[in-house]
């Protein structure tokens, strides 16, 4: 029993001291000096992400370091106006959000920093958040937001809402007394 103890324990180390040795190569990835010469300095960030979710199966946790990283990949390109419209960067975004005790807050500062405002996945959740929260006129507005400037892909976003409008119809319906 003894020796088994001892092999889990020295197999742990062995994949805690791995991990920790692959963590620093990430980081030395995300260095300014270094990412200044790339093409597209996000997609370092996103293999680090990538990294943590293959490695770190439960998510955000102490170890795994995940909203720290997802924290910094938003910070790093906040102001870039590169970035502010590409999926990639505003799905980072919205997996944030999912760790978020306030995402109301963060969709006006998305909002308001006009990250994601071409896109129409900012505008479908941003839609959903006020639809979970019984909002239904301001997820109604964010919709008819999307529509008017013609976010992308627009066909998805006139799908999404139009099933908006069966839901709404639906919730309306059920709560009429019969």
């Amino acid at each position: 029993a003894s020796k088994l103890s001892e092999l889990i324990n020295t197999d742990s180390n062995v994949l805690q001291s791995q991990l920790a040795e692959q963590r620093l190569k990430f980081e030395k990835n995300l260095d300014p000096q270094f990412l200044q010469d790339l093409d597209d300095p996000l997609d370092s960030y996103l293999q680090y992400i990538k990294w943590i979710r293959e490695n770190y199966r439960s998510g955000n946790t102490h170890e795994s370091l995940l909203i720290q990283v997802l924290e910094r990949t938003t910070h790093d390109f906040k102001d870039d106006d590169y970035y502010k419209n590409e999926i990639r960067y505003f799905k980072v975004w919205l997996e944030y959000i999912t760790y978020s005790d306030h995402p109301g807050d963060v969709f006006n500062y998305l909002f308001k920093k006009k990250i994601g405002s071409d896109l129409s996945l900012f505008y479908e959740n941003y839609s959903l958040f006020f639809e979970l929260n019984d909002q239904w006129e301001n997820a109604e507005e964010i919709l008819k937001l999307g529509l008017s400037i013609k976010a992308r892909p627009l066909p998805r976003l006139s799908k999404s809402y139009d099933e908006f409008l069966t839901r709404r119809s639906s919730k309306t319906a059920k709560e009429k007394p019969r």
